[in-house]
């Protein structure tokens, strides 16, 4: 029998945003870039924060709507695999925050 010398290494990416929201989803794009490195990622959690008291809008594709987080709401997706998030208010300039891992 082998001796148990193997380590296995590994690496989470990461990023987080903390900004404003546009009116419409071009003016807010994310990609999924890590924070440390500028490696890009495919997501295995995503977190955000609505730090406004408008409700954020969020898509997957840049054009159809994937969901609304209410004013002061945190949205939380576990095993949620995505490279890239568009988020947009209807009023424009509305603060957030957001992490991807």
């Amino acid at each position: 029998m082998a001796p148990r010398d193997r380590i296995c290494d590994y690496r989470t990416y990461g990023i987080y945003v903390n900004g404003t929201t546009g009116t419409a989803f071009s003016n807010t794009h994310i990609d999924f870039v890590d924070d440390i490195d500028s490696t890009k990622f495919v997501s295995i959690s995503i977190i955000i924060t609505n730090d406004s008291l408008n409700t954020l809008q969020i898509s997957f594709d840049g054009t159809g709507v994937h969901g609304d987080i209410l004013g002061s709401e945190t949205l939380t997706m576990d095993r949620r695999r995505e490279q890239e998030i568009w988020i947009r208010s209807v009023a424009g300039g509305d603060a957030f925050r957001f992490w991807a891992w």
